[in-house]
């Protein structure tokens, strides 16, 4: 929800925002208050929803329940999107690469960088759409 209003369009009524992403509107209700509540989102003079906040991010390296589901949840929606979405307006890769475990760190901060230099690089301008970028690393060995 946050990221769609930093989009072209104005927004005022749930159900717009509901229908944009895609989410059931008691959903969108309860993440937008909750959002409101705490100060991420507020109302402008003129009834529509801001963002209040400058950037988000979230723990780096430490564990979450809520972070677990919340990366469950876009991987799951990655699932669905392969099959609905027309490859011209989506991008799916995936590496397979032998790596010395010393360097982990060093590639965590690599792709952070990348995902930082991207976001701002494909979000200037006036931006109209909202999209979902996922990148893992993980081991395939024991």
């Amino acid at each position: 929800v946050i990221t769609l209003l930093e989009t072209n369009i104005k927004y005022q009524s749930y159900a717009d925002i509901s229908e944009r992403l895609g989410l059931k509107s008691d959903r969108t209700k309860f993440v937008i208050e909750c959002l409101i509540e705490e100060k991420m989102i507020h109302i402008d003079d003129q009834g529509f929803l801001q963002k209040s906040t400058e950037r988000l991010s979230t723990t780096k390296d430490i564990p979450s329940k809520a972070l677990k589901r919340g990366h469950q949840d876009i991987l799951d929606l990655a699932i669905q999107k392969i099959d609905t979405v027309p490859v011209e307006d989506r991008f799916y890769s995936a590496s397979t690469i032998a790596i010395k475990k010393e360097n982990l760190n060093e590639a965590k901060n690599i792709i952070r960088e990348f995902r930082a230099k991207l976001s701002t690089m494909i979000s200037s301008g006036d931006p109209d759409e909202v999209y979902q970028m996922n990148i893992q690393l993980f081991p395939l060995t024991e």
